[in-house]
């Protein structure tokens, strides 16, 4: 066997060698990029999380207070079928608070109710970013909103929510002070009592 031969024979089984370490370098590379999008998604699936409030004892929490205080800024709380005496405080707090369901989208189809029992407003939110959804919110008693004051927000939204029954000095069922971005809709603002202001 010639010199060149013996080299050319060497060269080959070097490129073979080097074949099979880039084959491997590929392979575990992919496995890399597949494990960090795995990683990625799982953060993001962990970042935000859905708080269960039910009054039954079959979620996380047993009150809709509770819940707030006890989820993470982008959490959803789902607050199941009932009726929650309650008068919720919310203080710079970026959250979804939606009730369980709506039943053929009727006045009287709120399965989920929020009630103050005259004991104070319903909702007082300050600051932060929050959203209202398939709620029944009646019979809170403040000064300044009675079913849902909010104040100093960047953004706030209520969506299929009803407000009734409510009473204040200024603005029975919703009272809004320096909120950047605010929308109502599908909702209805219904048999709210104030000095000034009734509905809004």
């Amino acid at each position: 066997m010639s010199l060149n031969q013996i080299l050319i024979d060497r060269l080959g089984v070097i490129m073979r060698i080097v074949f099979e370490g880039l084959k491997n370098v590929f392979r575990v590379t992919y496995a890399l990029v597949l494990l960090m999008v795995l990683i990625s998604q799982t953060s993001v699936q962990a970042q935000f999380s859905k708080i269960v409030v039910s009054a039954d004892g079959s979620g996380d929490y047993l009150s809709v207070q509770e819940g707030i205080d006890n989820a993470a800024d982008g959490d959803t709380v789902l607050i199941k079928q009932g009726t929650y005496v309650e008068n919720v405080v919310i203080n710079n707090r970026e959250l979804v608070i939606m009730g369980d369901s709506l039943v053929n989208n009727h006045t009287d189809g709120f399965s989920t109710v929020i009630d103050g029992e005259l004991n104070g407003g319903v909702f007082a939110i300050t600051q932060g970013s929050i959203v209202l959804k398939n709620l029944k919110i009646q019979n809170g008693y403040s000064q300044r909103g009675g079913g849902i004051f909010g104040a100093q927000m960047d953004n706030f939204k209520v969506k299929h929510i009803h407000i009734a029954d409510n009473f204040a000095d200024q603005g029975g069922g919703v009272l809004l002070e320096q909120v950047l971005n605010g929308t109502i809709k599908n909702s209805i603002i219904e048999y709210n009592t104030a000095v000034n202001g009734g509905g809004l």
